[in-house]
């Protein structure tokens, strides 16, 4: 049997209205509010589990960026240290070159 709220049976009766449609005023009002209760309850579920499921995701992608991150870091060093290789081997070079020049230079003015 399906419940109602007296107080709005009273009042429908109160108001001048039969005990039938008064009683069926009563009950689909309460079924609404059970309804409406029901919906909450599941809604404050879904959240919760969507909250779970997006700290999971975040998590994730926290780990994820974490390790793109030590990956660029490690491509970062390789390529600064072939920079760094290449940089020594033109000042050698260039001291080289310099050096030549010189040796030249004295050859011709001494």
């Amino acid at each position: 049997m399906t419940t109602m709220i007296s107080e709005v049976y009273d009042a429908f009766r109160s108001a001048g209205a039969d005990e039938d449609k008064a009683r069926a005023a009563a009950q689909a009002i309460a079924d609404y509010q059970r309804n409406i209760s029901e919906l909450k309850t599941e809604l404050k579920q879904d959240i919760s589990e969507l909250k779970t499921e997006l700290k999971q995701d975040i998590s994730e992608l926290k780990t994820e960026l974490k390790q793109d991150i030590s990956e660029l870091k490690t491509e970062l060093k390789q390529d600064i240290s072939e920079l760094k290789s290449g940089y020594r081997l033109m000042q050698w070079m260039l001291t080289f070159n310099l050096a030549i020049t010189v040796a030249i230079m004295w050859k011709i003015f001494s």
